[in-house]
C-alpha cells in the first residue's frame, strides 16, 4: 500500500471495477533492499517496494501518463530506474544481474458487466466517427442511383452503371475488344488441353444465356465510339475478358467464371477505373 500521496493532486475517474483479487502479491519474493546512491533520499511512492504486498490499485495507461513528471534517476546497469510522479517516486527495472525465474500465476475475475457489453463499449469508444460530408462525386453517384435504378417484374433490381464520364467528361474509356479477344484465345488454348474443364466452362456460359443474364452483342465497338471536342475520344462499351476459378472443395459450384473489370483498355483505364464510388452505407 502506498504511504505517500500528494494532497494537491486530484484525478477524475469515470469507471472503476472493484475486484476480490487482482493478482498474487508483488514482488513475488522479497528483494534485498540495497542503498542505491541514485535513489537515496527520494520520497518513494512505495517505501516497502522490496516486500511482497497486495496490489491495491491498477491504473489505465491514459491515467498513468498523467501521473508522470519530467524527472528520472538512472543508476547502474542492474539497478532500478526511478521516475518521479505525482504520487512520489516509483521504481522499475532490474535489481540484480541474475534474475530468478518465478512461477506465472493467472487470476480471472468475473465482473458485474457481461463480456459482450464490455466488448461493445470498447468498440464504441474506439470507433472512428462515421458522420462526414460527402464529396461532389459521392453526391452525384447517390443521385444517379436514386434516379436510374428500377425493380424488375421478377423482383430483381436493375441499376445503371455510374460512369464517371457522365460526371466528368475527362474520364474516358479506351477500346477493349482486342485485349479481351487476345485473353479469350489464351483461354481457348487452355480449355483445349482439358476436356473436362472445357465442358464445365461451356456449361456455365450456356447457363448464363438460358437465364438471360447475358445476350449476344448486336453492335460493334466502333459504333459505341464517341468523340467530343472537349475531351479525348471515349468508348461507351466495354468488352470484359473472363477466366475460370476452380474450387473443388465447394459442395455447390466447383467452377466459377470471373469477369475481369480491372483489365486495362487501350488508354490505360479499366471499367472499374471509370466507375464512380458512392458513399459507404
Amino acid at each position: 500500500m502506498h504511504s505517500y500521496v500528494n494532497p494537491n493532486y486530484h484525478v477524475a475517474v469515470d469507471t472503476a471495477f472493484v475486484l476480490k483479487a487482482l493478482t498474487n502479491k508483488l514482488p513475488s519474493q522479497t528483494i534485498e533492499p540495497n542503498q542505491w546512491a541514485h535513489i537515496r533520499g527520494l520520497q518513494l511512492a512505495d517505501p516497502t517496494y522490496y516486500q511482497p504486498r497486495r496490489i491495491d490499485l491498477l491504473l489505465g495507461a491514459d491515467m498513468f501518463a498523467n501521473l508522470l513528471l519530467p524527472e528520472t534517476r538512472i543508476g547502474g546497469l542492474y539497478e532500478p530506474i526511478a521516475q518521479r510522479t505525482h504520487l512520489g517516486w516509483i521504481l522499475s527495472g532490474n535489481t540484480t544481474s541474475t534474475p530468478k525465474v518465478d512461477a506465472v500465476s493467472l487470476h480471472c475475475n468475473h465482473v458485474t458487466l457481461e463480456l459482450e457489453s464490455l466488448v461493445q463499449r470498447f468498440f464504441e469508444i474506439d470507433q472512428v466517427p462515421t458522420e462526414r460530408s460527402l464529396s461532389q462525386e459521392e453526391n452525384w453517384c447517390e443521385t444517379h442511383f436514386q434516379q436510374t435504378h428500377m425493380r424488375q417484374p421478377n423482383g430483381k433490381y436493375l441499376v445503371r452503371l455510374p460512369l464517371k464520364n457522365l460526371f466528368d467528361e475527362s474520364q474516358t474509356l479506351g477500346k477493349s475488344k482486342k485485349i479481351a479477344l487476345n485473353r479469350f484465345h489464351s483461354l481457348e488454348r487452355k480449355l483445349q488441353r482439358n476436356d473436362e474443364l472445357r465442358a464445365r466452362y461451356e456449361g456455365c456460359i450456356r447457363e448464363y444465356f438460358t437465364l438471360n443474364q447475358i445476350t449476344p452483342a448486336t453492335t460493334t465497338e466502333e459504333q459505341h465510339s464517341v468523340k467530343r471536342a472537349s475531351s479525348a475520344p471515349t468508348v461507351a462499351s466495354c468488352v470484359l475478358p473472363h477466366h475460370d476459378v476452380i474450387k473443388e472443395e465447394s459442395l455447390t459450384t466447383k467452377l466459377r467464371i470471373v469477369f475481369d473489370a480491372s483489365c486495362k483498355t487501350s488508354n490505360g483505364k479499366s471499367l472499374n477505373d471509370v466507375l464512380c464510388v458512392g458513399p459507404a452505407p
